[in-house]
């Protein structure tokens, strides 16, 4: 018995299902027979693709993991930090900050 993701064209978990007696690449093979799409199998303790895989969460084919979903849109992924990253880098220091989407950039959320 294992879970399998449903993974769309923009490589996003649409869907986990539990499927008893399909395993592996096999599982996958079946599940895309019998639902259509791609699928990947997906392990509820971590052990193999990083983390259990959730709706909405982003599988990386380069490194065949999933990953969480992207925070915001103009966030690009990071293979160097296996995360997903802003397109500006935070500012350096002691402070606390928030992205702002609509302009790009960091904001201090101290007071």
């Amino acid at each position: 018995m294992s879970w399998f993701a449903n993974i769309n064209s923009n490589n996003m978990v649409e869907q986990v299902i539990f499927v008893a007696n399909q395993y592996g690449e096999e599982g996958e093979r079946w599940c895309t027979q019998n639902f259509g799409g791609k699928w990947k199998e997906t392990f509820e303790n971590g052990r193999f693709r990083k983390r259990f895989a959730s709706y909405g969460q982003y599988y990386n084919p380069e490194t065949d993991e999933f990953n969480f979903a992207r925070p915001y849109p103009s966030w690009i992924w990071s293979t160097e930090h296996g995360s997903w990253v802003a397109p500006v880098d935070p500012p350096m220091n002691n402070l606390r900050y928030r992205w702002i989407e609509a302009t790009q950039s960091w904001e201090s959320v101290n007071s």
